[in-house]
């Protein structure tokens, strides 16, 4: 197993890919860590698993497949880009490397088909849709952020949308890994929407 926790950090991002501690700090786990993509490909993996975000993705994709290392994918909405996932094909073409997408909630694929196949029978519309509250600080470092939203006393709705309009907005958050949001057409036709919530607790 190999750590990479510093690699896609800074400082920016939405919620849960917020920094994480230098890597002086971390504790010992027995596992090598590195900083950077090459000092991770420099360990010779057969696999890399991606757990941090739409932005790792796009940056450590491309490298990581033509070197021939198989890489397992949470962040799934890196995909809404068509352009990007044309890359990813071919750049899994030339390293013969495997791509695999292994969402936390990947057995939401069977409701969705079925969901699907049963507004298919009716003529209906075929929507999903997200939705979040969280606090205000998580927005921080991001293009909806308001210094008003640490004083609302109301929720605030500070974004709304399709998936793949708010994956462009908030590239860094975790929840691109939702089933709903691959494959595409989907991203189009998620909704999204996010609240801030004062004294918000989850």
């Amino acid at each position: 197993m190999v750590l990479c926790p510093a690699v896609f950090s800074g400082g920016k991002g939405h919620g849960p890919a917020a920094p994480v501690p230098p890597l002086k700090q971390l504790p010992k786990t027995g596992c090598a860590v590195c900083d950077t993509v090459d000092a991770l490909l420099a360990l010779e993996p057969e696999y890399i698993v991606e757990a941090a975000s739409v932005e790792a993705v796009r940056a450590m994709a491309l490298p990581v497949l033509r070197r021939g290392v198989n890489l397992v994918i949470l962040s799934i909405g890196a995909f809404a880009d068509l352009t990007f996932y044309e890359q990813v094909q071919q750049a899994a073409r030339e390293g013969s490397a495997k791509v695999h997408l292994a969402s936390g909630a990947i057995g939401g694929f069977d409701v969705l088909q079925t969901v699907t196949l049963m507004a298919q029978a009716q003529q209906l519309e075929e929507t999903a849709g997200i939705e979040t509250h969280t606090g205000a600080r998580g927005f921080r470092n991001t293009p909806v952020w308001a210094e008003h939203l640490l004083t609302d006393t109301e929720k605030t709705t500070v974004f709304t949308g399709n998936a793949k309009e708010a994956i462009a907005t908030f590239p860094a958050g975790s929840m691109w890994r939702w089933p709903p949001l691959w494959p595409p057409p989907a991203p189009e036709i998620t909704g999204v929407t996010m609240h801030s919530v004062p004294n918000w607790v989850g």
